[in-house]
């Protein structure tokens, strides 16, 4: 498992996810849920999804696609699953009565298909674990204002990434550095405006220097608690 974090002092929660009505009940109107003849690679969990008119595609191990499907980090995955269940691959083509769904819906529909093919049942804990809080650097944040009608960019050259969003909040900075770093990231920052983001780092490169440098912003260590998912049940799916 990617990403294997320690943690301590676990509550359960009184809620099987699994049982939980969707929002206006919405499902694919038909699907098909074929295996791959591949293995996971190295981001087992990364699932995107393509929405092209009434069509919703996306492809991943099973592991991954509940987590997509409840908008879940992959450090949100509580175990509970079987090891195929991280390593086989499968693709999901949808069909819905919705033209062009937004995420929210596609990841409802989702949830509806694994509960019907896998009998995906699932539940939510509170776990202690590490984590960092995003907070302002004493020199001040140096975050230019949003620049609208410009491209968002994202390019990968080797170890080089350079992310370029012209309207981003402090949450969406937590959020990537959540991504970088791979254990939850809390935003303490007090920053409630929009801002535009033009930020570079190397693979093998700080993370922690590059934020602060860049963005004037600090990445602190601590322990908080955040809610994982725990597979109770889920089979091969049934096509």
């Amino acid at each position: 498992m990617r990403g294997a974090v320690i943690c301590v002092a676990v509550w359960v929660l009184a809620e099987t996810l699994g049982a939980r009505p969707l929002a206006q009940d919405i499902s694919f109107e038909v699907a098909s849920f074929k295996p791959l003849m591949i293995q996971s690679g190295p981001d087992p969990y990364s699932a995107p999804a393509q929405i092209r008119g009434t069509t919703v595609s996306v492809r991943g191990d099973l592991a991954g696609l509940v987590l997509a499907a409840y908008n879940l980090k992959y450090y949100q995955f509580g175990g509970g699953a079987p090891n195929w269940a991280s390593t086989e691959l499968y693709e999901i083509i949808g069909k819905s009565a919705i033209n062009n769904p937004t995420l929210d819906q596609s990841r409802q529909m989702l949830r509806a298909l694994l509960i019907e093919r896998c009998q995906l049942k699932v539940h939510l804990e509170t776990k202690q674990m590490p984590a960092y809080n995003l907070i302002v650097a004493g020199s001040g944040p140096k975050l230019p204002p949003p620049t609208p009608g410009s491209a968002p960019m994202r390019q990968q050259v080797g170890i080089h990434t350079h992310l370029v969003v012209p309207d981003v909040t402090s949450d969406d900075i937590a959020s990537m550095a959540a991504g970088f770093v791979e254990i939850p990231v809390f935003n303490k920052t007090g920053l409630t405006g929009h801002y535009s983001l033009d930020f570079q780092v190397d693979r093998d490169g700080s993370i922690f220097s590059a934020i602060q440098q860049q963005l004037g912003l600090r990445l602190v260590s601590t322990h908080e608690s955040v809610e994982v998912i725990v597979i109770d049940k889920i089979l091969k799916p049934e096509n």
